[in-house]
């Protein structure tokens, strides 16, 4: 007997005898399958449906061929009419479906849904049809939800919860907006105890329906999912041993918190977090309870404290960041350019203690890369790093941030490829301004969220109370009293519930919190409470080795009084590479134990402190990150000269003036300081408070040597920040006050940087009288007491006196002189090298002047070569700018073009004013001559721009030189004319002249002539 078999849910298929049986045209198949769904029809009703859009005569037609090509695939009368208006099939003939199954088979009709009905099935011209699938397919997908329903509700009741749970994903891969059907599974694992995969199903179901309806869950599945949460919490609590591990409530901040992790984890849109509320809310145990799945995942960790001892010292939090990332780096193996490490090891010392030499610039002093240098290779740096994993960084009490490292931070959230870095911070409620310009900023580009922890209610104190100590009777009155005295805060109901642990019941509640407070110290012998009272002098921590020498004890004897204080929950380790730490578990019991001090004992201890740490210095590049720990602690040991000292020491870390290194020779217009970008207000701030504690101590104590050093430190200071700053009458006077005061105690090297800082001076003002008796003393000085290091600067200085002058063969024989010097002391020590590489450039610089351009470019080479040796990139923005000009005015365009590339590679790298507008003008120059007009109006366009930021004559001159041989070539070009037309449309002598006009006020430049030459040709 003939078997057919036809599958209608999912892709529709028939069968006859086992034989896949595909039918002539999709009319055809249409009406097959609607007569097997409804058995008979119609000619009208099937003529209306298949072919309602053709005349009558035309749509029966039709029907009747198809019936028949039915027929003759099947080979058999598998359709029949009865009577002429009925169509039918063959009730002979058997027919079986998944249909017929799924409507009828109790047993098996869930297993007969395989899909939706006719899925994939189209019939073009056919809308009563499509209309009629779309029908009969939602009417089939509701009853196979209902039956569904019907079976889960059977094994819900026989406890069969393996059967449910697959029926109820069943249920949700057809509905996947159903959150009945999600919270039936959420119970079914909440009772199974596997909390995560409930927690895991909500979240997805969080997802499907933010992404498509845009909406949250219902109230109903929210209450499941925090009774979820709940219920995990206690579990998790009540299986561990001791009080200090519990965690009460917080689930929907949990919520978030791991939310917005997943989304980064999975590549999703996600939000960085900081958490905010009160001292003792509770904000670092929920980070902590937080980062404890962070830790599972395959991620980079980097977590650091901002201390209020340290608020005032620029990017403290960061280096400990930095510390961790390099221990990854050589883990890993991770290879990480030169230059990133050389400007990073300038002010994270960690990247310079491999052996590897920073190349600072020694021709000026305290010349380190600027901020945003640093920040480019900070956000490169950590690029590279998220390539491998992704980047997980914390900060806690962002209230202490410095102003620095608070605007690193913000560049590498708001960075544009950002989906590889999470931050999380902690940050209490009372913040100040700078971090509330930060979080509007964060919240305006969408990049962090706020959780703030307010107090608990009292209900929630009864609560936890009762999670808390499950096996100890409470009552409302109790709960009421703990409320009353804590107000609500983690910290201080933590405390109450300690005490009452130890006592073992609720009676005598101490009504004062420092009862509280005191009672956690009891029962603790004497050696141990010394112990703590050095442990409280620390803001940050306490490193075993010098717990050691101020106990005079073995490590042994101390590691064993620290083991009472960890049983106790009042000391936890602190996890560091090189050595072990220790600190408070909590800020307000460090604060009490140090309160607790007499004055007179804190000081003491405090001056043993600062010594054991002073002889941790190492007259290096690691030092300076000592400096605010020596400052804290010599500062509350009342030790105030070496709080001076230090705090001079710190500052002169961390400023930057932009004293360049071959100061430019063409320019009157005097060089902006720029520092480290950090606020104005906090510098000029951190500056008054040294200078007030010069004066209070100059008036305490009796005139001294080492006193007056440190007033002279601090006269270099003021006088370099306030010339810089433009204010030259004030600071000039401080360095006169220097120079005066270090020869009167002998310290001439203090004598001569002090002339240094007034020649610098002279060459910004363009005072060359001055700067000449400034060398000549400078010379005089050094070569008496034997400085050569100092007499071969001066010499080049010298050199560049002269060449200020317009004296090109003295100032040539000074030069040589100078790298004769360096060339000797580079024997022993390569960093004075640069000096070399400066004088060579002036050199280059005087044979250009005197257009011998062939003999400048073997000097320029010369200093380039010392810079590429020495991986120093700073000079090479001027030394390639110069060569290029060079080698342009010689004719030599192809060598001009590689130099000019090469400058403004290093000017996007360094993003330093002086001498971009000369080499971006000049290649526009150059690609005008190769034809390539519109990227050359965009060079032109943007060396305006950065020479109208720097008011430079002489790179004003320049420009308009470049605009007036564009405009000259224009007149002869009109595919040129029409791209430069909108931009420059003065006539030629107009640029010349204005060029001319800017370059007047420059000795000796040679470009003045060529635009005269462009003047004369025009005219003729």
């Amino acid at each position: 007997m003939t078997k057919i078999c036809v599958k209608l849910f999912s892709t529709p298929t028939i069968e006859k005898d086992h034989e896949k049986i595909f039918l002539p045209f999709r009319k055809a198949e249409a009406l097959f399958y609607y007569l097997v769904v409804q058995q008979q029809a119609t000619r009208d009703e099937l003529v209306n449906l298949l072919w309602g859009e053709v005349e009558e005569e035309t749509a029966k037609k039709n029907l009747r061929h198809a019936m028949y090509k039915i027929r003759k695939v099947f080979d058999m009368d598998i359709i029949i009419s009865p009577q002429k208006s009925i169509v039918m099939l063959n009730p002979e003939i058997s027919i079986e479906s998944d249909l017929k199954v799924f409507l009828q088979d109790e047993e098996n009709n869930i297993e007969a849904y395989k899909g939706e009905f006719l899925q994939g099935f189209l019939v073009k011209d056919a809308e009563d049809f499509e209309n009629w699938i779309s029908q009969t397919r939602e009417t089939y997908r509701d009853l196979y939800i209902t039956k569904l329903y019907k079976r889960i509700n059977e094994y819900i009741e026989n406890q069969e919860e393996n059967l449910v749970e697959q029926y109820t994903k069943l249920l949700i891969h057809v509905d996947a907006f159903n959150e009945r059907a999600y919270r039936i599974l959420m119970e079914i694992y909440k009772n199974q105890g596997n909390y995560n995969k409930a927690i895991d199903i909500y979240h997805r179901l969080c997802e499907v329906l933010e992404q498509e309806l845009g909406i949250t869950p219902d109230n109903k599945t929210k209450e499941i999912f925090e009774e979820i949460l709940m219920v995990q919490d206690s579990k998790d609590n009540h299986s561990k041993d001791n009080l200090e591990e519990f965690f009460y409530g917080r689930n929907k901040e949990i919520q978030m918190l791991n939310k917005n992790f997943k989304d980064f984890i999975e590549e999703k849109t996600f939000k960085s977090m900081i958490i905010t509320g009160e001292a003792g809310i509770g904000k670092t145990k929920l980070k902590d309870k937080v980062l404890q799945k962070f830790k599972q995942k395959d991620v980079y960790l980097l977590q650091s404290n901002c201390y209020q001892a340290e608020e005032e010292y620029f990017l403290k939090p960061w280096n400990t960041i930095f510390t961790m990332l390099f221990a990854e780096i050589k883990g890993e193996k991770i290879n990480i350019p030169p230059l990133w490490r050389n400007i990073l090891a300038s002010m994270f010392p960690v990247f310079a203690i491999d052996d590897t030499p920073i190349h600072v610039n020694m021709v000026e002093e305290l010349n380190q890369y600027k901020y945003r240098v640093m920040e480019e290779a900070v956000i490169g740096l950590f690029k590279r790093l998220s390539q491998k994993k992704k980047v997980v960084i914390v900060f806690e009490d962002l209230q202490w941030i410095d102003t620095m490292s608070l605007s690193l931070l913000n560049s590498i959230l708001l960075q544009n490829d950002r989906k590889n870095i999470f931050f999380i911070g902690t940050c209490r409620d009372v913040y100040l301004s700078k971090i509330d310009g930060f979080m509007t900023k964060m919240k305006k580009y969408d990049v962090m969220e706020e959780i703030y922890l307010p107090r608990f209610a009292p209900s929630e104190v009864a609560d936890f109370i009762y999670k808390a100590l499950p096996n100890m009777k409470t009552n409302e009155i109790i709960a009421r009293e703990i409320y009353r005295e804590t107000e609500g805060n983690t910290f201080f109901i933590m405390e109450y519930l300690n005490s009452i642990k130890e006592k073992g019941n609720f009676e005598k509640i101490t009504p004062k919190m420092q009862d509280i407070l005191k009672s956690r110290f009891l029962e603790i012998s004497k050696e141990t409470k010394k112990l703590l009272n050095i442990i409280s002098l620390f803001f940050d921590k306490a490193s075993l080795d010098i717990l050691q020498r101020l106990m005079d004890k073995d490590e042994l004897e101390v590691m064993n009084i620290i083991e009472e204080l960890q049983d106790k929950r009042i000391i936890m380790e602190i996890e560091e590479s090189d050595k072990i730490s220790f600190q408070f578990t909590h800020s307000k019991l460090r604060e009490f134990i140090y309160m607790q001090q007499s004055s007179a004992m804190r000081r003491v201890l405090h001056s043993k402190v600062a010594s054991i740490l002073e002889d941790q210095l190492k007259h290096e590049n690691m030092d300076k990150l000592i400096y605010s720990k020596l400052i804290y602690h010599f500062s509350n040991a009342g030790d105030k000269i070496n709080t001076l000292k230090y705090s001079i020491k710190n500052v002169n870390t961390y400023m930057d003036f932009t004293h360049e290194v071959i100061p430019v020779l063409n320019d009157t217009t005097p060089q902006k300081r720029e520092i480290l970008h950090v606020g104005e207000k906090e510098l000029v701030k951190y500056l008054q408070d040294i200078e007030v504690q010069v004066k209070d101590l100059s008036n305490q104590m009796n005139p001294s040597k080492e006193m007056t050093k440190l007033q002279i430190e601090f006269f270099h200071i003021m006088g370099r920040y306030l010339i810089a700053e433009g204010e030259y009458e004030k600071g000039i006077h401080y360095i006169e006050e220097m120079i005066q005061a270090s020869k009167a105690i002998g310290e001439y090297e203090y004598t001569l940087r002090g002339y240094r800082q007034m020649i610098n001076y002279c060459i910004q003002t363009h005072n060359i009288e001055k700067m000449q008796h400034y060398v000549e003393e400078g010379l005089q000085l050094s070569g008496k007491h034997s400085y050569p290091k100092e007499e071969g600067i001066l010499l080049r200085l010298k050199g560049l006196n002269k060449m200020m002058e317009g004296q090109y063969q003295q100032a040539e024989e000074f030069l040589k002189q100078s790298i004769n010097i360096f060339k000797e002391i580079s024997r022993f020590d390569d960093k004075y090298l640069l000096n070399i590489a400066a004088a060579y450039n002036y050199i280059g610089e005087i044979r250009r002047y005197n257009m011998m351009f062939s003999s400048a470019l073997s000097y320029y080479d010369k200093a380039m070569m010392i810079c590429d040796e020495q991986k120093i990139i700073k000079g090479l923005t001027m030394f390639n700018t110069n060569a290029g000009q060079a080698a342009f005015d010689m004719g030599d365009y192809d060598r001009a073009k590689d130099y000019f590339q090469k400058a403004i590679v290093y000017y996007r790298q360094l993003e330093v004013l002086w001498g971009r507008s000369i080499a971006e003008g000049y290649m526009a120059l150059l690609l005008v001559r190769e034809g390539q007009y519109k990227e050359a109006l965009q060079y032109l366009k943007g060396a305006e721009v950065y020479a109208r930021k720097l008011k430079s004559p002489y790179e004003m001159g320049l420009i308009y030189r470049i605009m007036a041989e564009i405009r000259v070539m224009m007149k002869k070009n009109k595919d040129l004319n029409k791209v430069f037309y909108q931009y420059l449309r003065l006539e030629v002598k107009d640029y010349c002249r204005t060029g001319i006009a800017f370059l007047s006020e420059v000795k000796d430049s040679y470009e003045k002539e060529i635009m005269k030459v462009f003047i004369k040709d025009t005219s003729n």
